[in-house]
This record gives C-alpha cells, sequence and structure tokens, in this order.
C-alpha cells in the first residue's frame, strides 16, 4: 500500500501554499518542515504565502534559498500543483481531512460520521482492494 499526500487547493489563493508542499517534497524537505509551515501560517500568522516573506523564512529554517526559491518556481511544481486540483475535482473534494483509495473510492469526515469513521472506512476499502489483487 501507498499514501501520498496531495495539497488541495480549493481556490486559486491556495496555489502558493501548494506550491510550498511540493517544493518541499521535491527536495525532500516536508518531514523536516512541514510543521514549521503550519506553525507559521496557523500560530504565528506570517504570510509565508508572499514570496518576499517565504524565501527568508526558508532560509531561516536552514535550507538553500535559491535551491526552494527554483524549485518553487519550477515547472515540475507547477505540474504537480495542476495534479493535485484535477485530483481533488475527479474525487469532488469538499473539505479536508479526506481519502481516495484505490483511484475508486474517497471518503472524508462528514461523509463518514467523523473521523475515525473515516480512518475505518478507509481501512475497510484497502483490504476489498487487496482482496481484488
Amino acid at each position: 500500500m501507498v499514501v501520498r499526500r496531495e495539497h488541495v487547493g480549493f481556490q486559486s489563493s491556495f496555489e502558493p501554499l501548494q506550491r510550498i508542499y511540493y517544493a518541499l517534497e521535491s527536495m525532500g524537505e516536508v518531514d523536516k518542515v512541514h510543521a514549521k509551515v503550519f506553525e507559521a501560517l496557523q500560530t504565528q500568522r506570517k504570510r509565508i504565502d508572499k514570496p518576499e516573506v517565504l524565501f527568508p523564512w526558508i532560509a531561516e529554517q536552514g535550507l538553500d534559498r535559491a535551491k526552494f526559491e527554483a524549485a518553487y518556481k519550477s515547472f515540475g511544481v507547477a505540474t504537480k500543483v495542476r495534479r493535485a486540483v484535477q485530483l481533488q475535482d475527479a474525487y469532488k473534494v469538499e473539505g479536508t481531512p479526506a481519502l481516495g483509495v484505490a483511484g475508486r473510492y474517497y471518503t472524508d469526515g462528514s461523509m463518514a460520521g467523523g473521523f475515525e469513521r473515516m480512518i475505518q472506512l478507509a481501512n475497510n476499502l484497502i483490504a476489498q482492494e487487496r482482496k481484488r489483487g
């Protein structure tokens, strides 16, 4: 089984945040910085969705600013953003967290009746798909 995170973008203002995620992913730095991004946005209220704030902040986190900036602006990251929106549209994602299973099933906390139930449902779907081969 493979679990893959995707950063959805419900509106165009989400794109800078998607780019941050996919740039970090391309650099292999998601695990190191993901929680710090969340903290900066949600707790510190830093406007890291703005390049003039983001790029110096990235350097403060110990990452190579030039490499991050190049990744952030890259065609590969732009492609991942587009694919994430296409996947979001295909699954008809209405909120997060949400789970897609085997390209065939979708659930979220609202549909399943809570987060714990969503996980149980996803586990059942995964088991079902494994039996199918």
